[in-house]
């Protein structure tokens, strides 16, 4: 599934305004470049794009990459705080990650540039609760 339209940077001179004047984060598989329009709000939704360079290989490897590393964005998105505009390069180390590591990628570049909200409480629940165990131990 690929990400809403208005979650998508889509021109050139978007991604070159955000690589010249955004900050930029790093972990070994991904640069995030990141930037918030003057005129931007906490409620428009953040946009996103992604760029796969031809060192990753050829097209079917980078277009993975890309898609990876776009849904796993897609499933951070509710977090992450409005009105940014972000783009997502990947390095030579995302030619062979799955998805968790996209994953854990985007979510560690997005923490750092401290633009991720935390998750909400009561969603989800962690699988130690779901079995019973609540990590203390000695207990049981």
């Amino acid at each position: 599934m690929s990400l809403p339209r208005p979650w998508r940077l889509q021109r050139g001179d978007a991604f070159r305004q955000v690589r010249r004047q955004g900050r930029s984060w790093s972990n070994r598989w991904v640069v995030l470049f990141a930037w918030r329009p003057g005129g931007a709000g906490g409620d428009d939704p953040s946009r996103a794009g992604f760029t796969v360079g031809r060192r990753l290989g050829k097209a079917v490897r980078r277009n993975r990459v890309r898609r990876l590393l776009a849904e796993a964005y897609r499933q951070l998105a509710p977090r992450v705080e409005g009105g940014w505009w972000l783009v997502f390069v990947a390095r030579d180390a995302a030619a062979g990650m799955d998805f968790g590591t996209a994953r854990r990628a985007v979510e560690d570049v997005l923490r750092k540039a401290r633009i991720l909200r935390p998750p909400l409480a009561g969603g989800l629940r962690d699988a130690r609760e779901d079995d019973g165990r609540d990590g203390r131990a000695g207990e049981g």
